[in-house]
C-alpha cells in the first residue's frame, strides 16, 4: 500500500490544484 495509493492520491491532489 506505498506505490499505487500514493501515486494515486498525488494525482488526485495534482488534478484538484489544476483544475480547483
Amino acid at each position: 500500500m506505498k506505490g499505487p495509493t500514493c501515486l494515486l492520491l498525488i494525482l488526485s491532489t495534482l488534478k484538484h490544484g489544476v483544475m480547483g
